[in-house]
């Protein structure tokens, strides 16, 4: 089959936008809901009486938000304590930081046996410092089935820091994949990224006694060594005209 492709061509490609629980879409289901595409502003609810580091990190998840909101993610998120989320306010998009013992909407969340038990899948960063580990669930809210949870949790508060970090980090953002995974700071888990650059050619072909040396210092030592080969080719004629003379 042929088709005319013209000037004022032009290729309609209809899509509905998808609603799968995925943590690497962050945050299109803390914006919009299944049946719509109106943006809701999400809440995020920090401990019931939370550190200076889990404020730092709360403020540092609004960031993501606002990063990764988009031209029609104009609404505001609300970043509060859990103590002043109201039965209302469940219903909307959540964002939780803490674990049960110290953010009662997560206590709320497991007495209603929304988090799963096991993360799926580990991911390492160096995006925090060593030893530190975070765990996201994403999950569909127990108070309104068309609204999404985020939860962030850790056994330290810098754990915290390093989740909020991971959300605003486009490397880790794609890495990311389906509602839960924990998130490391070390080079033992599964997936390694946000650690160094790819290697240049320069640092996958040089031999390794060159691999220290700078490019401009390699292309003078190679000068060096075709200078000194130039006059030691110029000194053997010269010895052979010596000899023919005698």
């Amino acid at each position: 089959a042929w088709a005319a492709v013209l000037p004022d061509s032009a290729w309609r490609l209809d899509y509905r936008p998808a609603h799968t629980l995925d943590l690497g879409r962050f945050p299109w289901l803390l914006w919009h809901t299944q049946d719509t595409t109106r943006p809701y502003a999400p809440i995020v609810a920090l401990a019931d009486a939370p550190q200076p580091a889990e404020l730092w990190a709360g403020l540092q998840v609004m960031a993501a938000l606002g990063r990764w909101a988009g031209p029609d993610g104009t609404i505001t998120p609300r970043l509060v304590n859990a103590a002043a989320v109201e039965q209302a306010d469940r219903t909307q998009p959540l964002i939780t930081l803490g674990d049960a013992t110290r953010n009662s909407v997560v206590a709320a969340l497991a007495q209603a046996n929304a988090l799963p038990a096991q993360p799926a899948s580990a991911i390492a960063t160096r995006l925090g410092a060593p030893t530190t580990d975070a765990t996201l669930h994403l999950l569909r809210s127990p108070w309104n089935r068309d609204r999404a949870v985020l939860s962030l949790s850790a056994s330290r508060t810098d754990g915290l820091l390093l989740a909020a970090r991971g959300l605003a980090s486009r490397t880790v953002l794609g890495e990311l994949r389906g509602q839960t995974a924990i998130l490391a700071a070390g080079p033992d888990a599964q997936i390694l990224v946000d650690s160094r650059p790819a290697p240049s050619l320069w640092e996958r072909w040089a031999p390794a006694i060159l691999r220290g040396l700078t490019p401009p210092q390699v292309v003078a030592a190679a000068l060096l060594v075709a200078f000194l080969a130039l006059l030691l080719i110029v000194w053997r004629a010269y010895r052979r005209r010596i000899k023919v003379a005698a």
